[in-house]
């Protein structure tokens, strides 16, 4: 995130998801930006119920990360990394 842009949380916590779940693992490393811009694209397009999901809950549920898993292998299928 930018110094002056910060980050809503469940834009942070998508990301660090999906680093942690090894879906960067295949992205070059001078595409990761690239990759975080599009999936906040594809997030706010075409998955903002589940932003709103993950702001709301404490903690996130199994059905939650189900969907999180969704988006991301939707989303990487499509990625040009």
């Amino acid at each position: 995130q930018g110094h002056y842009s910060p980050l809503p949380v469940e834009k942070q916590i998508a990301i660090i998801f999906a680093v942690t779940n090894g879906f960067l693992d295949g992205i070059k490393p001078d595409r990761i930006a690239a990759f975080e811009k599009e999936f906040f694209l594809y997030l706010d397009s075409r998955r903002a119920d589940l932003l709103v999901t993950i702001r709301g809950e404490k903690a996130l549920s199994e059905a939650t990360i189900a969907s999180l898993k969704a988006g991301l292998t939707e989303f990487t299928a499509s990625f040009n990394g």
